[in-house]
Formats: structure tokens, sequence, C-alpha cells
């Protein structure tokens, strides 16, 4: 994070602010103040206000402190969370694949202040090269996210893999997945970090899918995953209960949620979603198969346009969008509870057993008006306010709060991807929730 660091001396080279605390404060009463600053760019800037601020804000126990206060202040609804936009693009050549380039951001207002206040256009959205930090630029495609963490690639062959935070700046290089037959169609970034927000271990999915399955017998996946402890990659296939249910999905929907990755199976409407654990060595324990809610709709309205994944406040949502033309749009949100409670370790990483004793339960199951001819597409979910989300309608992004009925405007698309037609299927929209402290990444092991 490029920080500017500015002090306000006074005639004896101590700042006027660290001259009056100091003969009023305790380290411990001084140290209680500064994990209260409002974010982690102003206690950046402030261990440049003199040695003694310095000595306490680098010290080990000052990141842990900070993030603990401000986990429990989490209840505010503004805080800091950025979207980021991209176009899917599409490549023939004996495969398929969709991948989302960043053409532009919306930013939160704690997150404009974490990202110092950038240029925002009048259209409410900022265009400008959110991952330059990358090599070539102009060849970059998200692949796949966690918290504040994208993993992103810079080839069109899905090779050139780099696990980065955009806040920071940090970029870790990955080696290339291993070259294999099937045609890959989604790909999956879940991490564990430690209590000063360092990941201690990640892992990245390469999905494939295997043509050679037939319908009538249990549901296998192919993969390519990659751990950031040995820093190489390893071919696994995945069987999961249930039944096969036809070809694969390239828009498939991938979401990663304590400690586990999730994703819808059937083509071309969804009949269940897997469950993957990658952090555990028990085969039988990796792989579940989650029933979708009774009161899912399904046929049609169960395509991959109308259903979609995502988290809120850690906990893995699914939403149902779609519209009957004498009703207007049905909206359907649905949470995952882990009916054990059986959590471990300090993210409260769900254990691999509790996949196994889940169920649905409907958060929200309402109505939404029509409102103008414009059509309405789910964008993402609030990361924290459970009563929001986000709708593109045209080329407007709409704050839509559920119950109030109410649209707000908070965004819109750059000229140079408006679509009067068909502006929204080809976009993607890449939630990055910050945390209090970033979320820095460990450089890869020598192999």
């Amino acid at each position: 994070m490029e920080i500017i660091r500015k002090r306000s001396k006074t005639d004896d080279g101590e700042s006027a602010a660290s001259k009056f605390i100091s003969s009023t404060a305790t380290d411990h009463l001084l140290l209680e103040i500064l994990v209260r600053l409002p974010d982690c760019r102003t206690a950046i800037q402030c261990s440049a206000v003199c040695m003694r601020w310095s000595s306490l804000i680098l010290h080990s126990s000052f990141i842990p402190s900070f993030i603990n206060h401000h986990r429990h202040q989490l209840t505010q609804y503004d805080s800091a969370y950025t979207f980021v936009f991209g176009c899917y693009t599409v490549w023939l050549s004996g495969s398929l694949y969709r991948r989302s380039i960043a053409f532009c951001q919306w930013f939160s207002e704690k997150s404009k202040t974490l990202h110092g206040n950038p240029k925002i256009s009048s259209s409410g959205t900022s265009n400008y090269q959110y991952l330059n930090f990358i090599p070539n630029p102009n060849k970059q495609y998200i692949l796949s996210y966690f918290d504040d963490l994208l993993l992103v690639s810079t080839k069109l062959d899905c090779s050139g893999f780099y696990v980065c935070n955009p806040l920071t700046k940090q970029c870790i290089e990955l080696p290339d997945p291993p070259q294999d037959k099937f045609r890959n169609f989604a790909y999956g970034l879940v991490c564990q970090t430690n209590t000063i927000n360092v990941v201690a271990r990640y892992r990245v999915m390469k999905i494939y899918s295997d043509f050679s399955v037939a319908n009538g017998s249990p549901f296998v996946e192919r993969a390519a995953i990659f751990s950031s402890e040995t820093g190489q990659w390893n071919k696994s296939t995945l069987t999961f209960p249930g039944i096969s249910t036809g070809g694969p999905n390239f828009k498939k929907i991938v979401a990663a949620s304590n400690g586990v990755i999730y994703w819808p199976q059937g083509e071309p409407e969804y009949k269940q979603i897997a469950a993957f654990d990658p952090f555990t060595e028990d085969k039988d324990k990796q792989c579940r198969s989650i029933e979708l809610p009774v009161n899912f709709s399904r046929g049609w309205c169960a395509r991959e346009d109308y259903v979609h994944l995502g988290v809120v406040r850690g906990k893995l949502r699914l939403l149902q969008l779609f519209m009957i033309k004498r009703y207007g749009y049905v909206l359907k949100i649905w949470e995952l509870n882990h009916n054990d409670n059986n959590t471990s370790g300090e993210n409260n990483i769900a254990s691999s057993s509790s996949l196994s004793n889940t169920s649905w339960i409907l958060v929200h199951g309402v109505r939404l008006n029509k409102g103008d001819k414009n059509m309405m597409h789910f964008s993402a979910f609030h990361p924290y306010n459970s009563d929001v989300i986000f709708l593109l309608r045209k080329n407007v992004i709409c704050r839509y709060e559920i119950g109030v009925g109410e649209y707000e405007k908070v965004g819109e698309f750059p000229d140079s991807v408006k679509n009067d037609r068909n502006p929204w299927p080809a976009v993607q929209t890449v939630p990055l929730v910050h945390p209090p402290w970033p979320t820095r990444i460990p450089a890869l092991p020598s192999v």
C-alpha cells in the first residue's frame, strides 16, 4: 500500500500530537487509542508521527489487537469492500474458455479511503488499471477470488497464474498447472489465515469436466489442486455422492466459505451443490453433494443465468432470481446452515464432518416489481448486509434493499462496454472484502 507520510513538527522535532500524548498517556493507553484508528491505512500513516508511535504500531502485538477490535465492529454496513467488474471473453480452439477482464471498479466509502480516494468518474465507477502491477496488464483474466485476494491469469491458454492483493499490490506467481485432455470450466481459491492476517496456507483448484462419465453413475470431477505448502500442482479425481446429470457447464459459479469450495452441479439445470474441502487428507470426507432447497424452483429457472452463489458474513448463500411476466421478478435467497456447528481453528473453519449435516434456511422470498422495461440481473451480494443485494439494470449498477423495494443507483458502466440490447450476461462481478488488516501472501517454498 502506497502511503504518504507526513509530519507536523514542533521546533524540537517532535510532532505536536505525540508531545501532548507523551506527557499524559502510558504506552498501554496509547496502544488502546491506536488500535481504534479507523483503518489500516491511517494506522500506517500514524507510524510516521514519531518513534514512540512507530514502535507501538510496528510491535508484533499491534496487528492482532487491531484486527480483534475491528472484527467486533463489523455490524456497520459500510465496511470496506470493492466490486471489480469484468467482461467474458470466448476463445474457440478445441476448447471454450470464459474469463473476466477487469474494466471498472466500484468502491464502498470505506474502501475509497483504503485505496487513497481514487478518482471516480461521474458514473460512480473507476476504470483505471486496478491490476496494473501484474505483468501483461492488457491480458489479465480474473479466475477466482477469496476475501481481498484474486486469482489472475495473464495468458489466454490458462497459464501465467498469480495470487495477488490489489490493495497492497502484493503478487505471488504460481507455476503453470498440468495439462489435461479435459476442458477446464471453473477455478477456485480458498485460504486459511492466522491471527495477523497472514495466509497460513491456500489452495487453488482448476476443475475439469469428464465427458466419459455416463448418466446414472456417481458424479465425477477432475481437478488439479495447487498447495501453497509444497508449491506444486497435483491431479485429483473427485467423486461426489449423487447422480451424474449430463455434460459440463462452462459458467459454473465457484464460491469459497470457511475453508470449503462450492459450485453447482448439473447441465443445463442445476441439480445439487458440490462441496469440496481441499485441506483435509481424508478422501472420504473431501467431497459432499448438498441437495438444493425444497422450495427451490426447478426447470428453466434453475439454469445458470438465474442461480448464483455468494458469501455474506462468511456464510454461503444461494440466490435465485427470475421473471414471470405476469407477476414480475421472483427473488429467493437461502443460507447454508451447518447444523452441528462443528468448527475448528482460529478462523472458524468448518470441519469436514460438518459438510454432511447441513440444511438451507430461507432468508428472503419476495417478489420485485418489474418497474420500467429494463431487464434486471443479479450482480452481487452485499458482503455484510444480508438485506441488500446489487442488481444490474441495463448499464446501471443498483443497490436494492429487500423489503423496502427501492433501487438506488450507485454506478454505471463506462461507455466502452455499454450494450443497449444485452449488456449484463457478459458481465462478471468480483466482490473483494477487505478485512481490518490486508491479507499478506507468503512466498512459495523453493521447489
